[in-house]
């Protein structure tokens, strides 16, 4: 049961797919191939569960920690975990069989440490190149000109799967 202080996600959830259906018409695109993820990061399990509750199946977890204490807690309840935050390769051990997708992946070194994972697993991955397009040193993610060279290692690998960017503006 949802508690009180969150039945207010459920209408909010509304109005968001209400101003995506539109995007969406005036872009002339198909609402239905637009995925809203929801940011779960640092809100309780109960607000989690409102929001699955409302129909939001992905859900973004932002640190690998948050994300593993979380899932435990979600069994059962049918989602899709994608990890939006900055990876460490030494994390990447913990991701096989507790996310659908990375959206932040951003170097070499980490695609080898997933693909061994996930090998060793017999599973698959999909992933997003997480792309600084504004060249900060402060974020995370490839820079634009190495972008393809990236692409084109994820594409040759038969465990990662590349569904596309995910792009960092500056500020």
């Amino acid at each position: 049961m949802t508690s009180k202080l969150y039945e207010d996600i459920a209408p909010r959830v509304q109005q968001v797919r209400r101003r995506i259906e539109n995007a969406a018409q005036k872009a002339g695109r198909n609402a239905n191939e637009i995925t809203l993820v929801g940011v779960t990061k640092t809100q309780p399990i109960e607000a989690v569960r409102a929001l699955l509750q409302a129909g939001v199946t992905n859900i973004g977890e932002n640190r690998v920690q948050e994300m593993l204490d979380k899932q435990p807690q979600l069994t059962g309840i049918p989602h899709k975990m994608h990890l939006i935050g900055h990876l460490q390769r030494n994390k990447a051990k913990f991701l096989s069989g507790n996310i659908d997708m990375l959206q932040s992946l951003d170097s070499a070194e980490t695609m080898v440490a997933l693909e061994k994972v996930y090998d060793a697993a017999g599973k698959t991955l999909d992933v997003l190149i997480e792309v600084n397009i504004g060249r900060e040193d402060s974020k995370s993610g490839v820079n634009p000109d190495a972008v393809e060279t990236l692409a084109e290692k994820i594409m040759a690998s038969d465990t990662l799967r590349l569904k596309g960017l995910m792009a960092i503006p500056p500020i």
